[in-house]
């Protein structure tokens, strides 16, 4: 679906970029009109295709890694009695899970885990954060391990009330 929906925002940019292109170059000074928006189509390409830059191998720091296998973690509710059970005051509550990855790199066939990011919808595209090396690679080792110090640990046992 992700993949999708990519290929469906492409084709709208392409395709405005191509009315606007043809627009501006009805214009006298279409050649500033004509740069301008290469480059704004240029910067949304890529923050459209960026991904996340902690998604790598940990041994080798190469982004070229195969996804091997993923599973969620448990459920919970986002506000929760002490009990874990729902809280029923408040409105629009949600249940949610973290996601597990494992995946090997294509350069030097070492094995990393991911932790990603808690999410309503679970799954291999939430951001990471945290990476961790399962084995080790054929080549010298440039990777590191790492967490992220912007992320609260949730403890999904314990209650969560809204405004506190």
């Amino acid at each position: 679906m992700r993949i999708f929906k990519k290929i469906i925002v492409t084709t709208l940019y392409i395709y405005l970029y191509i009315s606007f292109f043809n627009f501006f170059s009805q214009l006298e000074d279409n050649y500033i009109w004509i740069s301008l928006l290469t480059i704004v189509f240029i910067t949304l390409f890529y923050f459209l295709f960026k991904g996340d830059k902690n998604k790598k191998c940990a041994w080798c720091s190469s982004r070229k890694i195969k996804f091997i296998e993923g599973n969620k973690g448990q459920w919970y509710w986002q506000y929760r009695n002490k009990d874990g059970s729902r809280d029923r005051r408040v409105k629009g509550n949600f249940q949610q899970a973290s996601y597990y990855s494992k995946y090997l790199c294509k350069k030097c066939n070492a094995e990393t885990h991911f932790n990603h990011l808690v999410n309503k919808k679970p799954s291999k595209y939430i951001k990471v954060w945290r990476r961790t090396l399962q084995s080790d690679g054929s080549v010298e080792r440039t990777g590191t391990d790492w967490e992220s110090k912007k992320v609260e640990s949730v403890y999904s046992d314990r209650a969560n009330r809204k405004n506190n």
